[in-house]
């Protein structure tokens, strides 16, 4: 009887197959993780410095407001600047968006400030008469990354300023009480 030889060319290819993309896939999360350590990516952090809310037309049909915003941004990122593509604002009071407004693209360096101040004219509210309101400042805006010469691809980033208690002016007199710093989440 004759014996057969062992059939290993295809188990062979197929261990050598495997064996080739299990070092890849370490190479290339390895080479990730160094990359993550170099860089250590950080959100961009927002604030709200200040706000007010003052009457300019309470005799049309609808009234509407003038708001204002200081608005502090923070890149704490020391090797990663950011493109600010499109900037989209909307101030909204009890669930309702009241105003909106664009700010035009920029672009921020590590690890600087930049300070951003969006206006509104939106609807007045019934509520708004005296003191303080609670308003919500959302952005919805497009970045990109640039680390050295590199630029990543459009993220949608999504920034939610809660809580902040606008103070409303009427002719020309100011509140008595300070504006508290509202600090902001932010989503990419």
């Amino acid at each position: 009887m004759a014996t057969q030889p062992p059939v290993r060319g295809r188990f062979e290819f197929c261990g050598v197959f495997i064996l080739f993309f299990l070092r890849l896939a370490i190479g290339l999360g390895f080479s990730l993780l160094m990359l993550w350590l170099i860089l250590r990516p950080h959100k961009p952090r927002y604030y709200v410095d200040y706000a007010s809310l003052s009457q300019l037309n309470l005799t049309e049909k609808t009234p509407s407001s003038r708001m204002e915003f200081n608005v502090t941004v923070r890149n704490p990122n020391g090797k990663m600047g950011i493109y600010y593509d499109k900037m989209e604002w909307n101030v909204y009071y009890e669930d309702q968006s009241i105003a909106s407004s664009d700010l035009p693209p920029f672009y921020q360096h590590h690890k600087s400030t930049t300070f951003l101040h969006p206006a509104f004219t939106g609807k007045d509210q019934k509520n708004s008469s005296r003191g303080a309101v609670e308003m919500i400042l959302r952005l919805h805006s497009k970045v990109r990354f640039k680390i050295w010469f590199l630029k990543s691809w459009d993220l949608k980033m999504r920034v939610k300023c809660d809580h902040i208690y606008v103070n409303v002016y009427h002719n020309n007199s100011h509140a008595s009480n300070p504006f508290n710093r509202t600090t902001c989440s932010v989503a990419i």
